[in-house]
């Protein structure tokens, strides 16, 4: 919770960088978890699902491996 909202452990750029790649990460597990519980309601959508969750994990990724690149080296 504190790497959300990080406070003067980190310059400016990094804290700004840090909440936006959280955000992006936070942002695509909800909906990914969402499409779960959609997936029993929409049958004829399965494919658009798995598609779209598809997308969204690679988003998770990307940002996770964004945030690992930032504060990795601080743990060095």
């Amino acid at each position: 919770a504190q790497m959300t909202a990080p406070r003067d452990c980190f310059s400016s750029g990094v804290r700004d960088s840090l909440k936006t790649n959280y955000s992006a990460y936070f942002t695509a597990g909800e909906k990914f978890f969402a499409n779960y519980d959609a997936s029993g309601r929409q049958l004829g959508q399965g494919n658009l699902l798995l598609e779209e969750n598809k997308q969204l994990m690679l988003q998770m990724t990307e940002a996770r491996t964004q945030i690992y690149s930032i504060i990795s080296p601080l743990a060095d």
